[in-house]
């Protein structure tokens, strides 16, 4: 057999080998510190069930990241989290955060609804805007792979983050922490104070600011840092207990989080962007980090501003051997943003947007005890949102002077026009606003045939009922009126924006469910095999510039997916080590990709499958010696998707052809997903040594490393993150009652 050894490979290779050689060093340094025998792993509690269960009882692909971890990696948001578990991507994009699992979750379309749910307090979450918010004062946060719809509900297809605040205590108990990062200039304060009101009254309090001056220089704005973050977050829980029966819940949460500045940086300089910068910016334009240019590329400062809310009532009654819950939420938040919409060094485009937020939700949830013959979960959802998205987009073209005339000599010739620099120019607005109602009813019931073996089977039905209205329309800048010659040469004759409006709905039916089976070997080992379906709801475009209405709406995704793992506690408790195999179709894949105009084109793609196998473990080698890892395969790619939208490149060529720009698409069947490396691996390990009778000195170590990853939906190779490994370390020192710390 032959082939050829890629390079991603040997970083794989490099990746083991510092992994086991760090693993070897550690525990020979714990050789030389004896211990007491009997210690063993703390077991991890999750509600990725719906129910509380121990990690290893869980029959689902599941990570844990605890608040613990948070708190001492400094993680202050959900993108820290996905750093440490494979298969998962979190990251700000261009208009939202970018949640994916196994490479599926949702483009950039506010339109779109999301493919991994979010869940706070079991409460979902249905905007990535959302996933901004400060990491608060947690108790971990747990992440479902594959798709979670029976129990979690509809757009969990990729899967699902639960993430689980702190509740109030029994005891007071509080903290003060600060933080500084020199890098940056950053500093961050967190707070927080808990304890009882009386014997049947509880509340804690947390909050925490952060801020600093960005990682960059703006030069153009008087060479002030950027993109600079001031951010605040504050909550509040209140817990009675009404009765012995019946516990209440009230948390309040606001959150504020601003960026100014939105950095926009030239990887790879074509020979062809180059030429465009050359040409239209700047004729001393040469590619390189050093490169400095003192001019705008847009009008105002880009920001982003967002004010998030949310008010939350739990209650918990037990009735008999039922438990019955209750949870009832309003969420809300406003946001605006202005960035520079050509991305690149010209004085063209930009655009602003402001976006609102409101949603409703209840949830009645009926559980049995557990450990019967039969235990059923079982109940019924009701969501309303409301989200209006309104935004302008400044058009220069006396930004570039000699595209300027040009289109003004066309547009002469065509309408005997005598047009002067600055007649063309224009902002461009768009308005949409839509209404959604969600019904459901869910069921799972588990089999208990013997103490060592269960089936688990789950049905939900779902309602979904949207309503839309979208219009859109030109004007001289700095109006709002529409301006009827604007309206034709931004529309018929650039094909750039269209003078539209217009309501439509959409009403979908889904019945989806779950199969599993679950076998316990032996008291230290479980294995199970689990199908799931799943479904991603369809909606409408919230861009369609045109206001085409064969383009306005998309269909909802489905999936289903095939995962076979076993759990298993190792070395008398002092091990656990878990892996599963998984197999997901989804089908009428929704995609937006940029047209190489000024775009985004919305679609369904016809099919991907994502296969792989996901194994992370964790072992106490001491007391005092942790050692932990996780490794994921990955083959995640389009099985059918013949019409994609074209690359810049390949639009730029295309155009030269002679060919109309609309026409360009490109076959990605077989081509890798979003945000799929073909592998992802990380390693930790965390040593804690006492000094004396009152202090702990720790030290701790994280290796995060992955494959060639694609980050362009279109899969422009140009805009690939190559293979990397990123390095935390970690020193404290503080006292051994916890009371105190510096690290």
């Amino acid at each position: 057999m032959g082939g050829t050894v890629r390079k991603s490979d040997i970083n794989m290779l490099r990746f083991l080998s510092v992994a086991i050689t760090a693993c070897i060093t550690s525990i020979a340094m714990a050789q030389s510190d004896p211990e007491p025998d009997g210690f063993v792993l703390d077991e991890i509690i999750v509600t990725a069930t719906k129910r509380a269960v121990a990690i290893q009882d869980a029959p689902i692909s599941l990570s844990v990241v605890s608040g613990d971890k948070i708190e001492a990696m400094g993680m202050a948001e959900l993108e820290d989290v996905a750093l440490y578990i494979p298969n998962v991507h979190v990251a700000e994009g261009g208009v939202f955060p970018l949640l994916f699992i196994r490479g599926v979750g949702s483009n950039m379309n506010p339109g779109f609804e999301q493919s991994v749910g979010t869940f706070v307090d079991g409460v979902y979450f249905g905007r990535a805007v959302y996933s901004r918010a400060s990491f608060l004062d947690l108790e971990r946060v747990e992440v479902l792979k594959g798709p979670q719809s029976t129990l979690f509900g509809k757009n969990t297809i990729a899967g699902a983050i639960n993430i689980t605040t702190a509740q109030p205590t029994e005891r007071f108990e509080g903290y003060i922490e600060a933080a500084f990062e020199s890098e940056v200039d950053g500093t961050t304060v967190s707070a927080m104070l808990s304890g009882p009101l009386s014997d049947t009254v509880r509340v804690r309090v947390a909050a925490r600011k952060s801020d600093d001056e960005g990682w960059m220089t703006n030069t153009a704005v008087g060479g002030v840092g950027g993109p600079e973050e001031d951010n605040l977050a504050i909550r509040g829980t209140l817990e009675w207990d009404a009765s012995e029966s019946l516990v209440f819940t009230l948390k309040a949460e606001r959150n504020h989080y601003k960026y100014l500045g939105r950095p926009q940086v030239i990887s790879i300089a074509t020979p062809m962007a180059t030429f465009l910068y050359q040409t239209f910016g700047d004729a001393g334009f040469s590619p390189g980090f050093d490169y400095v240019r003192n001019a705008r590329t847009s009008v105002q400062t880009e920001f982003h501003d967002t004010d998030a809310s949310l008010v939350q009532l739990t209650a918990l009654y037990d009735w008999g051997n039922l438990a019955v819950t209750s949870i009832t939420a309003v969420t809300g938040y406003d946001y605006r943003d202005a960035q520079d919409a050509d991305y690149s060094a010209l004085l063209f485009l930009e655009r602003s947007r402001l976006e609102e937020h409101e949603q409703f939700s209840q949830e009645f949830l009926l559980t049995s005890p557990g450990g019967g013959a039969v235990d059923l979960l079982a109940g019924v959802y009701f969501q309303t949102a409301d989200l209006t998205s309104d935004r302008i987009t400044p058009a220069r073209f006396t930004g570039l002077p000699p595209v300027d005339a040009g289109v003004r000599a066309q547009i002469d010739a065509a309408l005997g026009t005598n047009l002067q620099p600055g007649d063309i120019d224009a902002d461009l607005f768009a308005f949409f606003e839509q209404d959604t109602t969600t019904i459901s009813a869910f069921g799972e019931f588990t089999f208990n045939l013997r103490d060592d073996f269960r089936i688990v089977t789950g049905l939900r039905y779902s309602k979904d009922e949207k309503e839309v209205s979208k219009s859109g329309l030109q004007s001289q800048v700095g109006s709002t009126t529409p301006d009827p010659f604007l309206a034709v040469v931004y529309g018929p004759m650039l094909q750039f924006a269209g003078t539209y409006a217009y309501t439509l709905e959409r009403d979908e039916d889904h019945l989806t469910g779950n199969v599993g089976l679950q076998w316990d070997p032996n008291d230290d080992s479980m294995l199970y095999l689990n199908v799931s379906s799943g479904y991603k709801a369809g909606g409408f475009d919230e861009g369609n510039p045109l206001g085409s209405l064969a383009d306005a709406e998309f269909e909802d995704e489905t999936a289903l997916g095939v995962e076979a793992g076993g759990k298993f506690t190792v070395l008398d408790g002092r091990g656990r080590i878990s892996a599963a195999l998984f197999h997901s179709t989804y089908k009428d894949l929704q995609v937006s990709t940029f047209d190489g105009n000024a775009a985004f084109v919305v679609g369904n793609a016809a099919e991907s499958v994502v296969t792989g196998l996901e194994a992370d473990w964790t072992f106490a080698v001491t007391e005092r010696l942790i050692l932990s890892g996780a490794l994921a395969l990955l083959n995640a790619e389009y099985d059918s998707f013949p019409d994609s939208a074209c690359t810049s490149a390949q639009v730029i060529a295309w155009v030269a052809a002679g060919n109309p720009r609309s026409t360009c698409t490109q076959d990605l069947s077989g081509r890798q997903l979003q945000f799929a490396p073909n592998w992802a691996a990380n390693i930790a390990g965390q040593y804690i040594r006492p000094i004396g009778n009152d202090l702990d000195l720790g030290f701790s170590v994280d290796i995060n490393a992955s494959d060639d990853t694609v980050i362009a939906a279109d899969g422009d190779t140009l805009l690939a993150q190559k293979a990397h490994e990123k390095i935390n370390a970690r020193i404290s020192l503080g006292a051994i009652d916890g009371k105190w710390s510096i690290a």
